[in-house]
């Protein structure tokens, strides 16, 4: 019988080869320097950035939304603030906030993984931090906005929503959890990284073509299967 070989060469992501598949939580605890009190710190390591904000504040997670899958968190004042942005006209991003009272108050940090691919795509320089209110942009009704740039890839974004009667106690939370806003790495590189699911071996490509051009990656290769 005529044995088959497998190889797959991998540019960017190994989907045989295990990573960090651990998902997004809030975890512990810290004091803001203001009045407000505690903090809660939200990790998001598919998105790869955390950011703190007061236990009683509510924080909702959004995946793969629209077609350019936008994902990331935000966190408000008032509760039930997001809202699917998909309807029969399409995905509007970021979404509305039509139902935001005056004292209300929503900050939102996303980047989005769809789109075109970008082919020889530039390392960005990372976005200097912490972010302030003035480093947004003007205000386009309640939303101001930034283009932020992490782990050098520029397509990040933080907006925040501020009503007209938000108060001077949660106008400065809200300045507090945007200046928490930061870049989020595993401080260590998890003990299976790397390594190849079983019946999977890992080879360096050498030169290819007849000009001898090389390849930056890595080949897995699959053994033989009758």
């Amino acid at each position: 019988m005529r044995h088959l070989t497998l190889v797959l060469v991998l540019l960017t992501v190994v989907a045989s080869c295990t990573g960090d598949d651990s998902g997004s939580s809030p975890t512990g605890s810290a004091a803001f320097s203001s009045s407000s009190g505690a903090s809660v710190e939200y990790i998001d390591r598919s998105a790869g950035f955390s950011f703190r904000y007061p236990p009683g504040w509510h924080l909702d997670r959004f995946d793969g939304v629209c077609r350019i899958g936008v994902t990331g968190a935000m966190v408000s004042n008032v509760a039930g603030m997001y809202h699917d942005p998909t309807s029969n006209g399409g995905c509007y991003w970021p979404p509305h906030m039509d139902t935001l009272p005056p004292g209300g108050v929503v900050v939102m940090a996303n980047v989005y993984f769809g789109g075109p691919a970008s082919i020889g795509e530039q390392l960005f320089r990372n976005t200097p931090l912490p972010l302030t209110m003035d480093s947004l942009s003007a205000p386009n009704g309640p939303r101001r906005s930034i283009e932020v740039v992490f782990h050098h890839s520029n397509r990040y974004s933080v907006h925040v929503w501020m009503g007209d009667e938000v108060s001077d106690a949660d106008e400065t939370t809200a300045a507090e959890v945007l200046a928490s806003i930061s870049a989020w790495e595993p401080s260590e590189t998890a003990p299976a990284y790397g390594s190849c699911m079983s019946g999977w071996e890992r080879q360096e490509p050498g030169s290819v073509g007849s000009l001898g051009s090389s390849l930056d990656g890595t080949v897995i290769k699959r053994p033989s299967v009758g």
